[in-house]
């Protein structure tokens, strides 16, 4: 039998417990809503639009604040994850964003459209920036806590979970704004990322050895955790970075594949009830069709990816 270690269950004659997959279940809560948030006002444009007397510029200006914020910020934010852990990344990351999705309900409630607009731009740009330490720190998290034969899968399930908020947006943000107006659909789904932020604060951990719920036989099983970066990168690391022809191409590989979903998640509902004229429910519905293909696709990629890795 093992010795036992701190924090750990030291039964190591127990099957392995399975509490990394917990983890990933909330990493996946985090991602799904991050994009649910994405996708809450394009879901309910046309009553944004109506209430604040907007137009499709400004609303286009509105939605590309948040891209803004959030590239702008991604390195700080993965910079971040890297000096505090993941932990503390996804905390800072999911109270904020609560704070910012409520915000995003009390924006609509000047008398002067100017005003609005400029609240409306501020609270956007803001979310995006503390979106950005979510996949950084989720994708820490997986390489200390998963095997480094499923890690693919399960980013594949923290990714494909992506989708599925997206895909649900239209439909459930649709139904609460109709029920108790955009505003309050806001601050119900504020509530919804507190409460999954409370329960990664409670539950969640950088590592294996510092959950009190995992036995050693998980640790053996996840194997030693990763390095932590505990340095500044220096102007010659960075410049080889710059340098290299593979995260050039995966960076510019990224950046088409966000061109295309900007159009495709931001507008799509847009285009279906304003230029084709559909119902709002039948816009709503054919909206989540659309990117619905990518819930199954997202986990089968990874998929893919593990069994190629080991090849």
């Amino acid at each position: 039998m093992a010795e036992s270690q701190p924090g750990l269950v030291s039964t190591a004659s127990q099957l392995p417990t399975r509490v990394r997959w917990r983890l990933v279940a909330l990493l996946m809560g985090f991602s799904g809503l991050n994009h649910f948030h994405r996708q809450s006002l394009p879901a309910v444009v046309d009553e944004v639009m109506r209430d604040c007397r907007f137009s499709e510029t400004d609303m286009g200006w509105i939605y590309s604040a948040f891209l803004l914020g959030y590239v702008a910020f991604m390195i700080p934010g993965g910079w971040l994850a890297d000096r505090r852990g993941g932990y503390f990344a996804l905390v800072v990351s999911g109270l904020g964003t609560a704070a910012l999705v409520a915000a995003t309900g009390c924006c609509g409630f000047s008398v002067f459209t100017g005003m609005a607009f400029a609240a409306f731009l501020l609270v956007r740009c803001l979310m995006g920036i503390l979106t950005t330490p979510l996949f950084p720190a989720a994708g820490r998290i997986v390489a200390a806590w998963i095997p480094f034969g499923a890690r693919a899968w399960a980013n594949g399930l923290v990714l494909g979970a992506t989708t599925i908020g997206v895909s649900a947006a239209p439909v459930l943000f649709g139904a609460l704004s109709d029920r108790f107006g955009w505003r309050m659909a806001c601050v119900a789904m504020a509530a919804a990322t507190a409460l999954v932020t409370g329960l990664w604060a409670w539950h969640g951990r950088d590592r294996p050895a510092e959950h009190p719920s995992v036995n050693a036989a998980e640790v053996a099983l996840v194997g030693p955790a990763p390095e932590t970066a505990t340095r500044r990168i220096g102007g010659d690391e960075l410049r080889s970075l710059l340098r290299n022809r593979s995260l050039l191409f995966l960076t510019a590989n990224y950046a088409a594949v966000g061109y295309y979903e900007y159009t495709l998640f931001y507008w799509m509902k847009y285009y279906f009830s304003d230029v084709l004229k559909y119902e709002q429910l039948t816009s709503r519905y054919f909206t989540s069709v659309v990117t619905s293909a990518m819930v199954a696709a997202m986990p089968l990629g990874g998929i893919l990816s593990d069994r190629l890795v080991r090849l």
